[in-house]
């Protein structure tokens, strides 16, 4: 068995210049992108954070080969070397590795096989790397038939004893013969990333694009008819009724109660907090956006110059209630019913704000036409 040549280099993204290109762009979107969608559990949020810290991370080449493999053989611009490829400056850095395997030698020869077995085997032992990408280059003095090729690849996974998450046996394995399909095999591979980053980043951002009834702002992704307070949400909702100060002022017939501007600006805040971030992160808008554009929008102050007198009169109602709304103390028949009163509430509440809702959607979806522009 003869010993490969091992060495770990570490140069920049820019000797991959397409690569770097796309990698700056989607460092540059990824962060507004998340502004944008917040903390919601996309099914994909999870792949592209990953995505995120692979490009974010510096850059390590290990090469495992059977003769000399020089780093300008496996990069694209050798240009954008830096001095010295040998040190990692920052230790504590993130590093995203790629592995580069290189069997040099004619196919036809026995020993061939052997200096396969040599350079994977010294893969095998090397300590494994969550984000590892693997490449093995065949260099030979002529073009392999197909089956040669066939035969090869079969070596390979019979010695391969770990394969990497991303490893994929078409973009992987690399026969080369004039020196150029390397460099360009690894730049075609973290390109397709990038690219298939931005379309899954278009996608989502597609949900934000409102449609001509939405642009008119005839309509709002609220379903008023459809809403119905969650049980958690309606002990909060009743306490912070409860604690709202009542104003009496003189009437005709006495004495009339109102609900102070303070008492108003805590139901905006209840109403924002229990039923605009809930329905809104349920539609992929995170609470933080939506807090972002309410404040912008002064829709607290807003808000309590547009409460109806019959939402009044049936929160003063709901006030004048002195039982506590828990199902411990309650009967389900009670509590359905008083239930079915802050829904009734809720819904007058809602259509007294309706341009403040329709304002808060507008704003939201034009963050995500402009983020999506930049996309594509």
């Amino acid at each position: 068995m003869r010993q490969p040549h091992i060495r770990t280099v570490y140069p920049t993204w820019r000797v991959y210049p397409r690569v770097q290109y796309f990698r700056n762009r989607f460092l540059s979107l990824y962060p507004r992108f998340k502004t944008t969608v917040g903390s919601v559990q996309w099914k994909i949020r999870d792949h592209l954070e990953a995505i995120n810290n692979l490009f974010e991370a510096d850059l390590e080449v290990l090469i495992i080969a059977n003769s000399e493999c020089p780093i300008e053989s496996v990069i694209v611009d050798q240009t954008s070397l830096p001095e010295s490829t040998d040190k990692f400056h920052d230790q504590k850095g993130s590093k995203t590795r790629v592995c580069l395997c290189f069997i040099e030698g004619n196919v036809r020869e026995p020993q061939f096989t052997e200096r396969l077995q040599d350079v994977i085997g010294a893969f095998n032992n090397t300590p494994a790397s969550e984000e590892c990408f693997l490449f093995v280059t065949f260099k030979l003095s002529e073009n392999p038939s197909h089956e040669q090729r066939t035969n090869l690849q079969y070596e390979l996974d019979k010695r391969l004893k770990r394969r990497p998450h991303c490893w994929n046996k078409s973009s992987s394995v690399v026969f080369e013969v004039d020196g150029t399909e390397l460099p360009l095999s690894i730049s075609d591979y973290f390109e397709k990333l990038l690219y298939e980053a931005f379309s899954e980043v278009a996608i989502c951002l597609k949900l934000f694009i409102p449609s001509e009834q939405l642009v008119d702002m005839k309509t709002t992704h609220f379903d008023f008819e459809k809403f119905v307070s969650t049980d958690n949400a309606i002990d909060p909702i009743v306490s912070g009724i409860r604690a709202m100060e009542i104003k009496s002022s003189p009437s005709t017939h006495g004495s009339e109660e109102n609900i102070g501007s303070e008492g108003l600006l805590n139901l905006a805040r209840i109403i924002k907090c229990l039923v605009l971030f809930t329905t809104y992160e349920k539609l992929s808008i995170s609470s933080n956006i939506t807090q972002a554009i309410l404040v912008e929008s002064h829709f607290e102050e807003k808000f309590t110059k547009q409460i109806k007198p019959s939402s009044i009169n049936l929160l003063l109602e709901i006030k004048g209630i002195k039982k506590e709304i828990t199902t411990v103390e309650l009967t389900e028949e009670t509590h359905m019913s008083y239930k079915q009163k802050i829904n009734s509430l809720l819904k007058l509440i809602m259509t007294d704000i309706l341009s403040l809702v329709q304002n808060l959607e507008k704003r939201v979806y034009q963050e995500g036409i402009n983020l999506y522009k930049d996309v594509v």
